[in-house]
């Protein structure tokens, strides 16, 4: 036989043998002839790509003394398998067959029952199948756990996400499973809704704008302008965590889900801004200060607003608070009534007296008055003369007549003279008492040469010169 037809007779027979030899798996009952006792081991052969072998220890009796010798067949299970060697036992030990039976369920990604034992830094112990396990705190609840002990004893399906180190590293979560439980639960609860129906939820969580309602497996949004028809200042004024309320479908876009409480009731708007004309007085309640204004409610969810500028004749207000305060019962006139916008404006000081009508009787243009610094800006000092009357000292004038007033000095009593009076403006000018001898005049020239000035550059600036004539004896020059 040439040696090329020796090695393709080899490599035949190489092949024909490859072909004989099994693969095995963890956990598979398998027989083998000892071919070698050496050390503490029992090498066999099994017809494996790998070498086997067993631990002596396995197969001594109760004695210690190992009964087999090279050439006997013994028998076992596969527990361990890997590039070079096979692992035999003479029997599975109970903590193999539990990792066997994990491992099968991990990779065909089948559910398995745990029970929680007991909470520990960073999660729970979970008992499955015999062995222990560890289950983070996220992956035991999609919501946040506010109380372990609910936990602590119950059983709940779990996935297996990790399974390395012969089981000791056994980590377990429920997030996947509960996730495609609310996906579920929610398109169900999709196919149930439509805009327009009336349904019942559960408020889960109330934030500063809105009510976050449970619809049966899907969430919907309760803005705070869904919740009544008048003004509400907060959802909790209304709702409570834990609440079953009854909501009107309002509007479906994917899974959101817009609901309103108002619109299950007759808007009395409607009815109010036909009710009330311009002109009525009505007693009304303050609910809420803004600093534009005070809104008040008229009945039961109709509200209007008093501006800032209505709420006093002449006393300079900054904050509505300063006049009416949230609860006060007042009387008020309508001043406007907008069917359109739904909006009703009323006033507070037209049902008080215009001081500004008898404003002869308390001030008189060129004589002195006594009033009460009440406030500073940087154009001057308000001076109240009398409740709804207030006059303005400007900086130029009391730098002429060297004297200064601060905010130190809000509250103090002064005397000042009235330089001006104009009652349509509602508008009081006051000098000091002692005004330098001819400062009016000094201000008029000053204004005047200022206007002068202006009115030079405005002129420079927009005249043109005129054409010249050609026959004038200076053309050219």
């Amino acid at each position: 036989m040439s040696e090329n037809n020796a090695t393709q007779e080899f490599s035949k027979l190489f092949e024909e043998s490859q072909k004989e030899l099994v693969s095995y798996k963890r956990g598979d009952q398998v027989s083998g002839e000892i071919i070698k006792i050496s050390g503490g081991s029992i090498v066999l052969s099994l017809k494996a790509r790998q070498d086997a072998f067993a631990d002596i220890i396995e197969y001594q009796n109760k004695k210690g003394v190992l009964e087999y010798k090279v050439g006997d067949i013994i028998e076992g299970f596969v527990l361990r398998v890997d590039e070079n060697v096979i692992e035999i036992g003479k029997a599975l030990s109970s903590d193999h067959a539990a990792n066997m039976k994990l491992e099968e369920a991990k990779q065909a990604d089948i559910p398995v029952q745990g029970k929680v034992l007991k909470a520990v830094k960073g999660g729970f112990l979970v008992s499955a199948m015999g062995k222990t396990g560890f289950c983070p705190y996220s992956h035991l609840s999609l919501s946040r756990i506010e109380n372990e002990d609910a936990f602590i004893g119950k059983s709940f399906e779990f996935e297996i996400i990790k399974l390395e180190n012969g089981g000791k590293d056994f980590v377990l979560s429920r997030k996947g499973l509960l996730l495609k439980e609310a996906k579920a639960k929610k398109e169900e609860a999709l196919k149930k809704l439509s805009v327009g129906a009336v349904v019942k939820g559960k408020v889960e969580s109330i934030k500063n704008y809105a009510a976050f309602l449970d619809l049966g497996g899907i969430s919907g949004f309760l803005h705070i302008s869904n919740l009544a028809w008048g003004k509400v200042s907060h959802p909790s004024k209304m709702l409570k965590v834990g609440d079953t309320v009854e909501v009107k479908v309002m509007k479906i876009d994917g899974d959101k889900i817009d609901l309103s409480i108002k619109d299950l009731t007759v808007d009395p708007m409607q009815e109010a801004v036909e009710k009330y004309k311009e002109g009525d007085v009505v007693t009304c309640k303050v609910v809420q200060n803004m600093q534009f204004g005070s809104f008040v409610e008229l009945s039961q969810g109709v509200q209007g607003l008093i501006p800032i500028s209505e709420l006093s004749w002449g006393k300079r207000i900054k904050k509505a608070d300063e006049v009416l305060s949230v609860g006060d019962v007042v009387d008020a006139q309508v001043m406007n009534v907008d069917k359109d916008k739904r909006k009703i404006s009323l006033s507070f000081k037209n049902l008080k007296e215009n001081p500004w009508q008898k404003v002869d009787e308390v001030a008189t243009e060129g004589e002195p008055v006594k009033g009460v610094i009440e406030g500073v800006s940087k154009f001057g000092v308000f001076v109240e003369i009398v409740e709804g009357i207030t006059g303005l000292l400007p900086n130029d004038k009391m730098r002429a007549a060297k004297i200064l007033y601060d905010e130190n000095d809000i509250g103090k009593e002064v005397t000042l003279k009235v330089a001006s009076i104009d009652k349509v403006k509602r508008k009081l000018s006051l000098d000091p008492v002692k005004l330098p001898k001819g400062y009016y005049i000094q201000k008029e020239k000053a204004n005047s040469d200022k206007g002068s000035a202006k009115d030079w550059q405005k002129y420079a600036k927009s005249s043109v010169a005129p054409e010249e004539d050609p026959d004038s004896p200076f053309a050219g020059l």
